[in-house]
């Protein structure tokens, strides 16, 4: 073949071939320090990164104000906030359990009856609030809890009106059987959706228990609170409900991912635990098998699969969605902890706790380039991937800076914006 026939033929190929999504790219270094939660506080900008507290003088020890520490991905900074709780001791004590904030010990020193954090930070949309888990004795030994959203204007510092979430309460015995956790926002960044669990131990066989599970979300704009779907897993020998679970939204919102959470040296699981494929616009649900530490979910961008990585079976399992059919397997790498869909929507980005992230393709699920960390976050020699967040919209990655073990440190952090 004469060579510019050759040389055609050669840019035919080239241009046949899909390009390959290229490797994230390091936007800014920041020298701050952070602590180990990192999380998003919207679904595309503002994501905090370290949370302090103001407290008062003994004996009463009022928890006077946050100071959460937000980095902001437009801008490209890190501020910090402050969150004056003090009105809480108030007259707005009065949507606290018993109308009180404060409960005092025998030795006479007061300690608040609530936790609070920053849940949502929006400023530009008025989406800014705090959680508040508020508890109180109940009788013989009992327990109950409220957990409320509060508004907060960040210009002016005043607590809006409370929105009552969920309220609980039990004897002793259910203490551990019932818990209430937030799920975070949704891709559209108007709702805040939350998990309440429940344990429903078996009467027939008392080492067992079945599960109930309720979604719920908050409307951001409407400060209204709406349930979505309710369902019950199959009674098994995990007994403790919140062995944990991991999730994720597809990109459109319109579907949640819950995979039960369970490790491989530990007591099996009988039934095996399942991933719970939740239509969030029919609410509507179905389950299908899932691996041990299911930590990092994909959806493609049309939901039609689901990519779910083991990281101790070191596994990625893809789904499909339309036939209800779990798909073949692919070797990953161990630790994976996070995972994310390109946004070309071809791809699939593994992070795993590690000196290397992976670029695979979404369908294949073959690997088609391996990314050391070393060169993408200078001074690192491995990654956190436990500790980082991913934005929703998969444009950036928030990263701390590891040790060689991929444990990470408490000062600097490194942006990423993703292919």
């Amino acid at each position: 073949m004469r060579a510019p026939a050759l040389a055609c033929l050669l840019a035919l190929t080239a241009l046949a071939a899909p390009a390959l999504a290229g490797p994230p790219r390091l936007v800014k270094q920041l020298e701050v320090t952070t602590d180990r939660d990192f999380r998003l506080l919207n679904p595309d900008r503002y994501v905090q990164v370290r949370t302090e507290r103001e407290t008062g003088a003994e004996p009463d020890l009022t928890l006077d104000a946050l100071l959460p520490s937000v980095l902001d991905l437009h801008a490209l900074e890190v501020a910090r906030l402050r969150v004056d709780l003090r009105a809480l001791y108030g007259e707005r004590a009065a949507m606290f359990l018993d109308g009180q904030a404060l409960r005092r010990n025998q030795g006479g020193r007061a300690f608040p009856t609530f936790r609070a954090r920053l849940l949502s930070y929006d400023p530009e949309r008025k989406r800014c609030g705090l959680l508040l888990d508020n508890s109180a004795d109940g009788e013989a030994d009992g327990w109950r809890n409220r957990w409320l959203y509060l508004p907060w204007d960040p210009v002016s510092g005043a607590l809006g009106k409370e929105v009552v979430l969920r309220e609980d309460q039990g004897g002793k015995a259910e203490r551990y059987q019932r818990f209430f956790v937030e799920l975070g926002p949704d891709p559209s960044g108007r709702h805040q959706y939350f998990l309440s669990m429940q344990a429903l131990p078996s009467a027939e066989q008392p080492d067992r228990a079945a599960g109930r599970l309720a979604i719920s979300r908050l409307d951001l704009d409407a400060l209204a609170l709406e349930p979505v779907h309710a369902f019950d897993t199959p009674t098994s020998n995990n007994k403790n409900v919140y062995q944990g679970y991991r999730w994720a939204f597809s990109p459109d919102g319109t579907w949640l991912a819950l995979a039960e959470y369970s490790e491989a040296d530990l007591e099996p699981i009988d039934p095996p635990p399942a991933v719970h494929l939740v239509d969030l616009a029919k609410r509507g649900h179905f389950s299908m098998p899932v691996r041990h530490t299911p930590y990092g979910l994909v959806f493609s961008a049309d939901n039609r699969r689901l990519v779910v990585a083991s990281s101790q079976d070191r596994k990625l399992t893809p789904y499909d969605l339309e036939k209800r059919v779990r798909g073949k397997e692919a070797g990953a790498p161990s630790r994976v902890h996070q995972a994310a869909l390109c946004r070309d929507g071809k791809s699939l980005l593994l992070f795993p706790r590690g000196r290397a992230m992976e670029l695979r393709d979404l369908v294949s699920l073959k690997l088609q380039r391996s990314l050391p960390v070393a060169r993408l976050l200078p001074g690192s020699p491995a990654l956190d991937a436990e500790r980082m967040a991913v934005t929703l919209d998969r444009r950036y990655a928030v990263v701390p800076p590891a040790d060689e073990h991929g444990f990470g440190h408490e000062h600097g952090l490194y942006v990423l914006e993703l292919p």
